[in-house]
């Protein structure tokens, strides 16, 4: 699927989508790496046999795992997310974690767009989930972000202390 955003100076982007499976878990281990390397930062140390290992295990959970890749019209990795589903009493939940869009790449509109591409594919796969839920770091400065997307914090922000947002869906 081919969706298209514009940037501050009124350029278009095309960027589609495509789900982790089995298939496509190995060829793009690299690009996934290097994203998660500009998530985590220095806490960031796993070789390309453990993110590869890492892909299969996750292309192997498809009923409770959605990896959800967005690439360029070149077909470059430019972002990711990944949302777990759990079924916890008293209603089934998906978990969003690892939301990274490429530093070239931001300020285009395309974290917005990755979201709202995993929230409907959530749906889609898992249609009795009733809450998404994910957490930030304070000091990663995104409650602007989560809240225009519809989050709202359900725990109070502290310095040191991650905050859990929660969005009905």
């Amino acid at each position: 699927m081919f969706l298209v955003t514009q940037n501050r100076r009124r350029k278009c982007m095309k960027v589609f989508f495509d789900e982790l499976v089995s298939t496509n878990a190995v060829g793009c281990t690299w690009a996934y790496n290097k994203l998660l390397q500009q998530l985590y930062g220095a806490r960031w140390s796993r070789s390309l046999y453990q993110v590869e290992d890492a892909l299969v295990e996750i292309a192997s959970r498809s009923n409770s795992e959605l990896l959800l890749m967005m690439r360029d019209e070149a077909g470059l990795l430019v972002g990711s997310a990944q949302a777990t589903y759990s079924f916890r009493p008293p209603h089934p939940k998906t978990y969003v974690n690892s939301v990274v869009v490429s530093d070239a790449c931001r300020g285009q509109g395309l974290g917005t767009t990755l979201m709202n591409e995993l929230h409907l594919r959530i749906k889609t796969k898992w249609p009795q989930v009733v809450s998404v839920e994910l957490t930030s770091s304070p000091r990663r400065n995104t409650q602007g972000f989560y809240a225009a997307l519809g989050y709202r914090q359900r725990t109070q922000e502290t310095d040191d202390e991650t905050i859990v947002y929660v969005k009905d869906v």
